[in-house]
């Protein structure tokens, strides 16, 4: 830390303070006023910023500048924010004007360009009242974080406890979109999904027949029923959520396009057939109890060898069921290949954890 400083007792006219450490170079400007009532402006520069101090994961370095004042309240206000620099290999660039105090944040015409990717904000809060609208336009979500995948647009705007959300997500094989209405407070995030559509190759698209509500925050995390439905199939979410460490699943689903699966493996495997699956399962005082079943019906796999050749491996039946008591688990499960072959199988699990025992 150093600096120099010219003035008196009650005002600094002329104030420079340097600021170095392992992940940043700080350099200010400015004024200083400490009497009849304390603030300070001046221009602040930030070199050598390193992003791990935002996560780890993050790497580079970036440079920002602003013209800053802090008032007597406390009010921290940075305007003409400008920051350049690179994270990950991608280039980065963030703008707008912002200001802080207490339980009240403003960002007037904020963005942030992750490579080609670009969010902007504008609004503010002010204890429970917001007022602010975000827009998202991503075609590259690896490049906007880390373990993101895929593309993605959004739109949100949120005016006092309530607003609307829009979104669209793509990746390779799978497009998911949906409309959403919100409802907000310090606490949680709640709303209902008005509209949603998921589409997958080789198999037509799922709609949402009823909209649902849902609740994220808090306590934890929770779902409405909900019923979905393709040109065969459906799937029926009767209970889903985390609360308090707890979970709850019950779910089931009638004639699912075993083309689904198509997409997780290789080109020249290609699933057909149907599923069938029943869910009923609690996870609580830290034990799981309930059932899970899985019935495959009339399966087919071909597989496309590198001459061109075909085969076809035939699956007129496939059964899997599990039963959960007390953390223990009991599984049996049943095959029958084409032509003629068949099997059984049964385990167990004394205890659900990393180290259980299979017998």
């Amino acid at each position: 830390l150093s600096g120099d400083a010219t003035g008196n007792l009650d005002a600094l006219s002329s104030l420079t303070v340097k600021l170095e450490n392992d992940q940043v170079e700080l350099d200010l400007t400015g004024s200083l006023t400490l009497q009849p009532e304390f603030s300070a402006s001046g221009a602040a520069v930030a070199h050598y910023i390193d992003p791990q101090l935002i996560y780890s994961e993050l790497q580079g370095q970036v440079t920002a500048s602003a013209e800053v004042a802090v008032d007597a309240d406390g009010k921290l206000t940075a305007n003409q924010l400008r920051a350049e620099g690179e994270i990950n290999g991608t280039v980065v660039n963030a703008s707008g004007d912002a200001e802080l105090a207490g339980n009240y944040w403003r960002c007037s015409s904020c963005s942030l360009a992750v490579g080609s990717n670009t969010i902007a904000l504008n609004g503010y809060q002010d204890g429970g009242h917001m007022t602010l609208s975000v827009s998202l336009d991503a075609p590259e979500l690896s490049e906007l974080w880390p373990g993101l995948i895929g593309s993605a647009t959004a739109e949100a705007v949120i005016e006092g406890d309530g607003g609307n959300l829009e979104i669209d997500w793509q990746h390779q094989d799978f497009a998911v979109s949906a409309k959403s209405a919100l409802q907000y407070n310090e606490q949680n995030v709640s709303g209902t999904v008005q509209s949603a559509t998921v589409a997958m190759r080789d198999v037509d698209s799922w709609e949402l027949q009823r909209p649902f509500g849902f609740t994220l925050g808090g306590q934890g995390t929770s779902l409405d029923s909900s019923e979905w439905s393709g040109e065969l199939g459906r799937i029926r979410i009767a209970e889903l959520g985390v609360v308090d460490g707890n979970v709850r699943i019950l779910a089931d689903m009638q004639n699912i396009p075993l083309e689904a699966g198509n997409s997780f493996l290789p080109e020249n495997y290609r699933l057909s057939g149907t599923a069938r699956a029943d869910i009923d399962l609690r996870y609580e005082a830290e034990r799981w109890n309930g059932t899970a079943s899985w019935v495959q019906d009339e399966t087919s796999l071909r597989v496309t060898e590198v001459n061109g050749d075909i085969s076809t491996l035939s699956v007129p039946k496939a059964e899997a069921r599990a039963e959960f008591v007390d953390n223990r688990m009991i599984a049996d499960g049943v095959i029958e290949v084409d032509p003629g072959v068949s099997g059984k199988l049964q385990f167990s699990l004394e205890d659900l954890k990393p180290d259980a025992q299979l017998s």
